[in-house]
């Protein structure tokens, strides 16, 4: 999962009798595809790193880092076989690939609606899978359900108003969402086609230019692909903003804006790229063009 989500699982183990056990990928393994990711987990479930005591795993859908779309769907029928119970961070997930919960047949899935489907920030989806919806209580409950008649269940009257927070992020999703699909022909099918596509030749054309391999197939690629950096260019801390020296000087002298990531573990950096309507080619030229000129 995130670092996000990962640090509070661990602030609720410390405060809970419950256990978190981290399953960390080494980021050194030249190329992760689909069926490496399926035996990686089948592996750690069967041989009692996660199971018999696991109850819930943390899966992310689109990884930050890296930008690669794991087999989830795998994964939570995997898990499910043993007896666990997946809870999904889709953060990068509403927008940038379909999403059927149903199908999926995750415990829970939280996705971001700032990112890809363009709303304000702090809109956001929370699904719980309704055989679980009766345990599910957020962290603070304005009204109870009995105070209210109304055709909305349990679940959804707890969520629907809590403390004092601004609605209007979640008001503008409808018409963000109806906005975005006007601006292509095919709607939002034809909007994340065309951002794939986009992003493929980008990263692609970066790869190859850069003489760096691709760290994951084609399949795992949404909108966005990262790039690895290895040997490219040295090391250096982040400031207070989190934000790595390259990216700091991609910005600050070629007005670049693209994140510089790491996975945890490990120092290798990752350049990741992404592609929305408003991006074009002609800005992975000129991307690529910036990085030759500073790894002189």
């Amino acid at each position: 999962g995130h670092d996000g989500a990962r640090k509070s699982a661990g602030i609720l183990s410390s405060e809970f009798p419950i256990a978190v056990k981290k399953r960390i990928h080494d980021p050194r393994t030249p190329r992760v595809g689909k069926e490496f990711i399926a035996i990686t987990y089948k592996r750690a479930a069967g041989h009692g790193e996660l199971y018999p005591h696991t109850s819930i795993a943390l899966v992310d859908h689109i990884v930050s880092s890296t930008g690669m779309v794991l087999p989830l769907k795998g994964i939570v029928h995997l898990l499910a076989e043993k007896g666990i119970e997946t809870v999904v961070d889709g953060a990068h997930g509403p927008g940038q690939v379909n999403l059927d919960m149903k199908e999926l047949g995750c415990l829970a899935y939280t996705g971001n609606c700032h990112k890809w489907l363009c709303s304000p920030r702090s809109a956001a989806l929370l699904y719980v899978r309704p055989d679980f919806q009766n345990e599910f209580r957020p962290l603070v409950i304005s009204h109870l359900p009995e105070e209210f008649n109304s055709s909305l269940s349990d679940f959804q009257i707890y969520f629907r108003w809590n403390g004092t927070p601004d609605p209007t992020p979640e008001m503008t999703i409808p018409f963000t969402m109806d906005l975005m699909e006007s601006f292509h022909p095919e709607g939002w099918d034809g909007i994340m086609r065309r951002n794939r596509a986009t992003v493929l030749q980008g990263w692609k054309f970066l790869c190859e230019k850069l003489n760096v391999e691709p760290p994951c197939p084609d399949s795992m690629v949404g909108s966005m692909a990262s790039v690895p950096l290895e040997g490219l260019v040295e090391t250096g801390p982040v400031d207070l903003h989190w934000t790595d020296p390259l990216q700091r000087r991609l910005k600050e002298e070629f007005s670049i804006i693209v994140p510089v990531t790491s996975i945890r573990s490990c120092s290798n950096r990752l350049l990741r790229i992404s592609a929305q309507l408003y991006n074009s080619p002609e800005q992975y030229t000129y991307l690529t063009d910036s990085l030759l000129d500073i790894f002189r």
